[in-house]
């Protein structure tokens, strides 16, 4: 292979690998002893100093590629290399001709333009600079990291909004507040309906849907379950007790008028807690308010372990928590989802009798999954969703939960059971096992 053979096979290779580094680089195509417009282009345009200015302040990579007839003074290596530049950005041989190749895209600019008016064309073709800008506060007994990245102006008005945002909507939802919509709820239940605003009617019925779709597995009237069993104390609940609990366990107990967006609890002592999706839905509920107020081009909620972003096409990467050392992970993935959220029986669990509890019930039975399922990894449209079908998914099993996902659009999954095995769904794409 000739040396000029090696040469263009190495520039060829570095420019289609290339490519996928940042890359912005000008290029001016010139034959500076023969071509007048060459010569008058690269006095007036190119060495005047607001261009160099230019050049310089806009972090461009800037080359002359220069064809001279008389080719003193330039090395073969040089030559080479604008032979080889040319027969990819100048195969008709213009001369004199100015281009930009930001990351593979390449716009010519008009060599008759005037100075000022072509750092305008060239400006145009820079990419927005934008910011990004982070914040972290402890909300819903997590700690919740916020992210935006666009033009913004006052983003401290942006942030002081988003955590007041996040205390209504938590306190709308909260069993714990005596002056919730959802306590308003459980003081009427076997009573009388109680109507609700529209988001709040939405949430319950969202969540009675889920119900039905994975046949009563995620439910949010499984509260009075809850709190018979105290993983604390390691202390199991009788069976007397259990049973007593399971007349006011079930979503079909929940009636819903839509004309007047009023919610029935049917049973006295029946409760309901949004504890299994609060932090999904709230993310969920931020980034919509985000995109509505504010000038956002991107945006992300880390809501205690629950990620939700703004809509995108690149794909993002994921660690999935290893269930048996939870500071490490167990290996990386990338998604394209909106959400991805890890549910795991791996923080609050106990062992009583040689047996162990885990935090997960089966709403059917008031008792601890024995599904084998240690954590559950879902990518999803949304929080919400993410949050629901990695509890159901928890209660459901290995069989039944990859077929649920299956059969869900744009859901992908990780399963890790606590042999260790894992199990995944076709679409997820592990980076580093």
């Amino acid at each position: 292979m000739s040396r000029k053979s090696w040469f263009l096979l190495a520039f060829f290779y570095f420019f289609i690998f290339g490519i996928s580094f940042s890359q912005k680089s000008l290029y001016f195509f010139s034959g500076s002893d023969w071509c007048p417009s060459c010569i008058k282009f690269k006095n007036e345009i190119i060495e005047s100093k607001s261009f160099v200015n230019f050049i310089k302040t806009s972090d461009i990579q800037f080359e002359i590629l220069d064809f001279p007839q008389r080719k003193k003074g330039l090395s073969k290596s040089y030559q080479d290399y604008c032979d080889s530049m040319a027969s990819v950005y100048n195969k008709e041989g213009s001369f004199p001709k100015l281009l930009f190749n930001l990351n593979g895209e390449v716009t010519v600019y008009d060599c008759k333009l005037d100075e000022q008016q072509l750092i305008k064309e060239i400006s145009n073709s820079l990419p927005k600079k934008v910011s990004s800008y982070f914040k972290s506060q402890n909300k819903m007994n997590s700690p919740f990291i916020l992210k935006v990245t666009g033009d913004l102006i006052d983003t401290a008005s942006l942030f002081e909004q988003s955590w007041a945002f996040i205390d209504s909507v938590e306190k709308a939802i909260s069993s714990w507040d005596s002056l919730s919509i959802t306590s308003s709820l459980v003081n009427n239940a076997g009573k009388k309906p109680t109507k609700v605003p529209i988001e709040y009617y939405n949430l319950v019925d969202y969540c009675v849907k889920i119900s039905e779709s994975t046949q009563g597995a995620f439910d949010i009237t499984v509260k009075p379950a809850l709190q018979i069993w105290d993983w604390k104390k390691g202390a199991v609940p009788s069976d007397i007790l259990i049973d007593s609990v399971k007349s006011i366990v079930g979503y079909e107990k929940i009636h819903l008028n839509p004309s007047d967006t009023s919610i029935y609890l049917t049973h006295k002592g029946m409760k309901i807690d949004f504890g299994g999706i609060g932090k999904g839905y709230v993310a969920d509920r931020l980034i919509d308010f985000w995109e509505k107020k504010f000038n956002i081009e991107y945006g992300s909620v880390n809501a205690g372990g629950d990620i939700v972003r703004s809509k995108s096409n690149k794909k993002t990467v994921f660690f999935v928590p290893d269930p048996k050392n939870t500071d490490k992970a167990k290996y990386e993935i990338t998604f394209l989802g909106n959400s991805i959220v890890t549910s795991g029986d791996y923080y609050r669990k106990f062992e009583a009798n040689n047996k162990s509890f885990s935090h997960i019930l089966d709403p059917k039975t008031c008792r601890p999954t024995n599904s084998r399922i240690s954590s559950v990894t879902i990518i999803s449209p949304n929080g919400i969703m993410g949050d629901a079908i990695a509890t159901a998914i928890s209660v459901m099993g290995k069989e039944a939960g990859l077929d649920l996902i299956d059969q869900l659009p744009n859901v992908e999954g990780v399963l890790i059971m606590i042999d260790g095995s894992e199990f995944r769904s076709n679409q997820v794409q592990i980076i580093n096992n």
